[in-house]
């Protein structure tokens, strides 16, 4: 069970705050020459122009205002910038080339946005033993989903897409990393919870 579900939501709330104060605290005290460049990426990725941004506009934008752009964008906003910050950050921790860094930044955001989108499929799909929370919840609230401007099959068909593009984005790499990489656009696909 989630953190909500254990202790509560005023508590895993906290703990989420905790985390992220923490998180800023080892990169600022740990993080190398690359510190600040570290620091930056990750207020981005949790701030108001990322997560916090994100969260915001999912409560305010009531299913009756969205369009699939308005989606895209909450979901840019949200999950994406913190896997995207996540590719960033181990680029800058090794030392990438400006070229490698865009090329990360751009995989994590297609990445992102492929798990919100079969997130917004599984809510539609999936049951509440497999997700750990109660499916239909976005409808019910009214949500701006994929699912809601697209249907079921389109956004289905966004997921593969956007799997496609980080695929295409990965084939600028070379190594084990590349197998990797494949291996967990395969498996966001294919996820069930």
């Amino acid at each position: 069970p989630t953190c909500h579900k254990v202790y509560g939501e005023a508590l895993a709330v906290l703990v989420g705050d905790g985390l992220q104060a923490l998180a800023f605290d080892w990169l600022a005290t740990r993080g190398g020459p690359r510190s600040l460049a570290m620091l930056a990426v990750l207020a981005r990725a949790a701030g108001p122009l990322g997560m916090v941004g994100g969260q915001v506009l999912d409560l305010g934008t009531p299913l009756a205002l969205a369009d699939q752009a308005a989606v895209r964008t909450i979901h840019a906003a949200k999950t994406a910038a913190l896997i995207r910050a996540a590719l960033e950050l181990g680029g800058l921790a090794a030392g990438a080339e400006a070229d490698v860094l865009a090329r990360l930044a751009r995989l994590g955001m297609a990445l992102g946005l492929c798990f919100q989108a079969v997130d917004d499929v599984l809510d539609v799909t999936g049951d509440a033993a497999s997700l750990g929370k109660t499916p239909g919840k976005d409808r019910a609230h009214d949500k701006a989903t994929l699912v809601a401007e697209l249907g079921l099959e389109g956004a289905r068909a966004e997921a593969a897409r956007l799997a496609e593009t980080a695929r295409s984005e990965l084939s600028g790499f070379d190594g084990p990393a590349v197998a990797r990489g494949e291996a967990l656009v395969a498996r966001m696909l294919a996820r069930r919870a």
